[in-house]
């Protein structure tokens, strides 16, 4: 699946593809499959990025950004059992030419224990400041997936709490709007520091 995306019903068509893909994916790898709530689109150039971007705005409100938006989306796409409740469109990268990829729902510590050192050759442990992740990948498969620690989700909350913060300050004045953001990011910085001295611990 090469081709640029068009227009939401290829988005969507696309968020069916990865998921499907992906389950494939952690199927011929650990033999099991586990849910997907979380998903991502890889652009793969800036007139795509951009396109994708302004569809992905319409589907629902900003969740928090990692290399490219990401939403909640307010009607969630169903794919097979899964129920795809956050989208994200990542901005092109040469070192990901892979049509997308998907976080799975699961138990980090316990797919970590089980499967880690057993399929090394498919899955690889991937270290950030404030969580770790899990990566399931084969050259046969044009998607990657993912598992994250618990972490993750304290790390994007925070910076989803930090995001309607600033949706809420641009109707301010832009002396009061900068050192409110500049206020607020300090926090922002704050916490995620907490996260990774609990990471550290």
């Amino acid at each position: 699946m090469a081709k640029s995306i068009q227009n939401k019903i290829e988005l969507i068509e696309t968020v069916g593809y990865i998921a499907r893909e992906t389950t494939r994916l952690c199927k011929s790898i650990v033999g099991e499959t586990f849910p997907i709530e979380s998903l991502t689109v890889f652009s793969h150039s800036e007139p795509e990025y951009e396109l994708l971007v302004e569809i992905l705005g319409a589907m629902g409100k900003p969740y928090n950004y990692n290399n490219g938006p990401r939403v909640e989306l307010s009607e969630p796409i169903a794919v097979g059992d899964n129920k795809i409740s956050y989208l994200r469109v990542r901005k092109p990268d040469l070192e990901r030419p892979q049509v997308g990829c998907n976080d799975f729902a699961t138990d980090y510590e316990l797919f970590k224990k089980n499967f880690l050192v057993k399929y090394q050759n498919n899955i690889r442990s991937i270290k950030r400041p404030e969580y770790e992740m899990i990566e399931l990948f084969s050259p046969e498969f044009d998607v990657l997936a993912y598992v994250v620690s618990g972490e993750v989700n304290k790390a994007q909350k925070i910076q989803s709490i930090y995001n309607d913060f600033i949706i809420k300050l641009n109707g301010l004045k832009n002396k009061q709007f900068n050192f409110l953001k500049k206020l607020f990011a300090k926090k922002q910085e704050a916490d995620l520091e907490e996260l990774r001295k609990n990471l550290r611990s």
